[in-house]
C-alpha cells in the first residue's frame, strides 16, 4: 500500500515538474551529496563493503581499487541526473530528502567489466565509525543504499536500499 501511495505521489510530482519544464519554470533539485565529499575507506576494508546485512550487494571479483576524486565527482553528478530521469520513487519519501549523503566507493571487476560499488549513508553516520572502515549497518530503511556504476558505459544499475 505504501509503495502504491508513493508511486501516486511521484506521478503527481512528475506531472508538475513536466509542466514546469514545459512552461520554462525552474525548480531546485535537493542536494543529495554532502559537500564534505566521500567517506574514506581503506583498500583493506574494501571487501567488507560488499557484505551488507540489509540489502543485496554485488558479487565482486578482485582486485579491488579505490576510484579517484575526479571519477567520484563525475559519478555523483551523473547519479543525481540518473535518479531524476529514472523517476526514483523515493524522491517522494521525506526520509530521502533528509540527506545529505556521503558515499564509500570501491572499484571491482565483474564479468570483465570495470565497475564501482557506491554505498551511501546519511552524513551523520560518519560519527559512528572510525575513519577508513567500511560502513555496514543493518536495517536503516531507505536512508542507506547502494548502486553499481559501469565505468565504460557510464551507466548505473542495481539500486538497493536497506530493509526497514
Amino acid at each position: 500500500m505504501i509503495v502504491k501511495s508513493l508511486k501516486v505521489v511521484f506521478s503527481i510530482v512528475f506531472m508538475a515538474l513536466t509542466s514546469m519544464m514545459a512552461t520554462g519554470t525552474t525548480f531546485v533539485v535537493p542536494e543529495i551529496f554532502s559537500s564534505k565529499g566521500p567517506l574514506p575507506i581503506s583498500l583493506a576494508e574494501a571487501p567488507k563493503l560488499f557484505k551488507q546485512c540489509s540489502r543485496i550487494a554485488p558479487k565482486p571479483v578482485g582486485p579491488y581499487w579505490l576510484p579517484s576524486f575526479s571519477v567520484i565527482a563525475k559519478l555523483e553528478g551523473q547519479l543525481t541526473e540518473h535518479l531524476i530521469q529514472a523517476g526514483f520513487e523515493r524522491w517522494s519519501d521525506p526520509r530521502w530528502h533528509s540527506g545529505p549523503y556521503r558515499g564509500q566507493y570501491v572499484g571491482f571487476m565483474q564479468e570483465r567489466k570495470k565497475l564501482i560499488y557506491a554505498s551511501y549513508s546519511r552524513e551523520y553516520v560518519e560519527d559512528h565509525v572510525n575513519g577508513g572502515q567500511a560502513i555496514i549497518m543493518c536495517d536503516g530503511g531507505p536512508s542507506l543504499w547502494g548502486i553499481v556504476y559501469n565505468l565504460e558505459k557510464e551507466e548505473f544499475f542495481d539500486l538497493q536500499t536497506n530493509g526497514r
